[in-house]
């Protein structure tokens, strides 16, 4: 398995960790390990990523975010029904939160043929 060493960690953060993993009845070790584990499995939030949709009739989509919005969108030969569903992926891509970019990406899929990620 995979070993971290961390070090420069303030006297006052190392006291707080060492009670609260005292006051969870764990070793610290322990303690750090599961947080460890339970942060690892929380959705990812990229602050940067564009999302290419490709389906037939060379219909096509791009949803572009940098930071605090989405600076770059387009929208090309696309049915009703894709249509819909690259507003609704916008509309997540823009919100960013937990969980939203893995919901734009599964409506892209469900509409369109291929479905990349990019930085």
């Amino acid at each position: 398995m995979p070993a971290f060493t961390i070090r420069d960690v303030s006297k006052a953060a190392a006291h707080a960790i060492r009670e609260r993993a005292a006051a969870a009845g764990k070793a610290t070790e322990a303690y750090i390990r599961e947080w460890i584990e339970m942060s690892a499995q929380q959705p990812v939030i990229k602050a940067r990523y564009t999302l290419k949709a490709f389906g037939p009739d060379a219909a096509h989509a791009h949803i572009r975010r940098e930071f605090d919005s989405i600076v770059g969108r387009g929208l090309a030969n696309a049915s009703e029904a894709q249509a819909n569903a690259y507003k609704q992926a916008a509309r997540f891509v823009e919100l960013n939160g937990p969980g939203d970019r893995e919901r734009a990406i599964a409506l892209l899929v469900a509409r369109f043929e291929d479905v990349f990620e990019t930085a």
